[in-house]
């Protein structure tokens, strides 16, 4: 059974709160709040998310307002953003209640499966929300800056040796000039590493 749970940020001081949901109309509280064992936190109301039941492949929860990047981004450009609702039905023709996924490239919405865990299965990680990170709910590229040296950013990836360490290549493969970060402790660190050589 899926774990019910839900973060939002809180009203005093923008803090990411995780715990039970209190919706405002109950009889002692006249806003939504996040509650743990033993404390009730106010929340602004639209940072609000439920958790998926879902981890990421760094093991981060997924929760509703998550910028997800795929593993293997393929023809993709840009992100994922999760949501929870109807999403008016898919592609597919079928109603889709619950969790589903939107694009940052507003017309691979029109095209692509939007169901959560078609591209959950397809390996994610979290890079951000959309509400600490509104530069990456806008963007329609990638996560990584250009490469310093042949300026291409789309042959960027992140590979990883048989001890797991990570690391951020302008692939040949994928017609770049091969340059790296050499290896990293994680996704996150090898990606940060990239970007800050890049610039």
């Amino acid at each position: 059974m899926r774990k019910i749970k839900f973060r939002g940020q809180r009203k005093k001081d923008g803090r990411w709160i995780y715990g039970a949901y209190i919706p405002n109309d109950c009889t002692y509280w006249t806003e939504p709040s996040i509650a743990d064992m033993n404390h009730r936190f106010e929340i602004r109301p639209e940072t609000l998310g439920e958790y998926t039941g879902f981890n990421d492949l760094e093991g981060t929860e997924i929760y509703e307002g998550d910028i997800l990047q795929l593993d293997d981004t393929g023809d993709i450009e840009g992100f994922l953003i999760v949501n929870f609702g109807d999403n008016e039905g898919t592609m597919w023709g079928r109603e889709n209640y619950g969790f589903f996924i939107t694009f940052t490239n507003a017309k691979l919405n029109k095209i692509n499966r939007q169901d959560f865990m078609y591209w959950f299965r397809k390996g994610v990680r979290v890079v951000g929300n959309v509400h600490d990170n509104h530069e990456l709910s806008e963007q329609k590229s990638s996560i990584f800056e250009p490469c310093p040296f042949c300026g291409k950013t789309s042959s960027i990836e992140v590979v990883a040796d048989s001890t797991d360490n990570q690391h951020a290549v302008c692939s040949f493969h994928k017609g770049g000039c091969g340059a790296s970060t050499g290896y990293q402790r994680s996704y996150n660190e090898a990606v940060r590493v990239w970007n800050r050589r890049a610039k």
